[in-house]
């Protein structure tokens, strides 16, 4: 036993000395944030830490961030302040229980001693069966069934009266909800998009900006904007809305969001915010045209 302890503790030893333990290097780790405290597998986590470097040593973004079989890593900035540097790290974790943050290499330093505790829906404890309750009698449960079964004699006779008029309301506002939901669904991603744009690159922000407008587009006006290419783009848009200033603007954004996708340039936060509201604006146009071409009824 006493060989085996002796063996184990040389090993170590000689792990560190070689370099398999790894440390931070160049670099002091000040105050560490995660926004938010408690997270689990799946969710969006920001990591705010705050570093010391050394004398001498400069600290900058990675040029490749590392990859990881249980992490992912979403975006990374920093901002350099008087002695320290303000990290941010997004990313997204996939095994629970407390890893060691992947090393990223910033500069001249290295960032390794990190600790990521994600949560388990099953660090709770057991779920404690209480039984089954005994059935409530709700109050005016008599008079609803009462109601009910004088519906069932009078409703069939109200429905065959005023069945043309009830049709008609009802697919009015079936039609009035489908219009909208395409609209609705674009600018709740916009709005998230807006308050990200500035945390993820600007690959994924177009990524999402592209498919979102385009998933709309076809939805709302019938024509097939997934499938066109840029340069179709505009001439199809023209269709839908009548302001050829605004065409010009919305297809040029749509090519250089592909020149984006596929280039991998670095869009300022300026630029972002610009073609968020070439979008918006759009879309205001094509809900008034489509207004007016129905006579205020929405179509999908």
């Amino acid at each position: 036993m006493r060989k085996i302890t002796l063996f184990l503790m040389l090993t170590a030893f000689f792990l560190i000395r070689s370099g398999f333990v790894f440390s931070d290097t160049g670099l002091k780790v000040k105050d560490v944030v995660f926004l938010p405290k408690v997270f689990y597998v799946g969710d969006k986590v920001e990591l705010r830490v705050t570093l010391q470097p050394e004398k001498g040593k400069l600290i900058k973004l990675p040029e490749e961030l590392p990859l990881s079989e249980w992490l992912t890593y979403d975006a990374v900035t920093l901002k350099k302040g008087k002695g320290t540097v303000s990290l941010r790290i997004a990313f997204t974790p996939y095994a629970p229980g407390t890893r060691t943050l992947p090393p990223l290499k910033l500069g001249d330093t290295l960032l390794d001693s990190v600790k990521i505790h994600t949560a388990s829906v099953l660090e709770d404890g057991t779920i404690v069966f209480k039984g089954i309750k005994k059935p409530l009698l709700i109050p005016g449960t008599k008079l609803l069934l009462g109601i009910i079964i004088a519906f069932l004699f009078v409703g069939p006779v109200f429905i065959l009266g005023f069945a043309g008029t009830l049709k008609k309301k009802i697919h009015r506002a079936a039609a009035s909800r489908r219009g909208r939901r395409p609209k609705k669904q674009l600018l709740k991603v916009l709005k998230v998009l807006q308050e990200e744009r500035d945390r993820i690159s600007s690959r994924q922000f177009y990524f999402k900006l592209s498919d979102a407008y385009r998933k709309y587009l076809s939805q709302r006006t019938g024509i097939d904007f997934m499938t066109t290419t840029s340069t179709d783009f505009g001439r199809n848009l023209g269709k839908v809305i009548k302001d050829k200033t605004m065409v010009r603007s919305a297809a040029a954004m749509v090519i250089f969001s592909d020149s984006i996708k596929f280039g991998g340039v670095t869009v300022s936060s300026r630029r972002k915010e610009h073609d968020l509201g070439i979008v918006k604006e759009s879309v205001l146009s094509i809900e008034k045209s489509i207004e007016e071409s129905t006579g205020g009824k929405s179509v999908q």
